[in-house]
């Protein structure tokens, strides 16, 4: 069954996108910082940091066609994105306070 509301050119964007910021956390991005890099990869490393900005954009398209519910969307997100990333900073912290203390060193976040 096909959803007739699904934008394929929107599809095409975010999959361009994902690939984009898979390769620039892949670590591949250095080699555009080297000197033997050759000429022909360097404007596609560079376009590669992009993919963030074309998700954001993508973001901002979706979120205002269709008419929405600022508060119950705001809701959402808070309890999508900011509960798990407060809890995972805490945990993470934890962990780095019981390494402090067992070892006198902590990874960075205390140091």
């Amino acid at each position: 069954m096909k959803n007739s509301s699904r934008n394929t050119t929107i599809d095409a964007m975010r999959l361009g996108a994902a690939l984009l910021v898979v390769f620039v956390h892949s670590g591949n991005l250095i080699l555009a910082y080297q000197a033997e890099t050759p000429m022909f990869l360097k404007p596609f490393l560079m376009l590669a940091d992009a993919g963030d900005a074309i998700f954001m954009m993508i973001s901002g398209y979706l979120l205002f066609l269709h008419p929405f519910q600022y508060g119950s969307m705001l809701k959402k997100k808070v309890r999508t994105i900011l509960v798990p990333l407060v809890l995972w900073n805490l945990i993470w912290i934890l962990i780095d306070l019981v390494r402090l203390d067992l070892r006198g060193t902590a990874s960075g976040i205390l140091t």
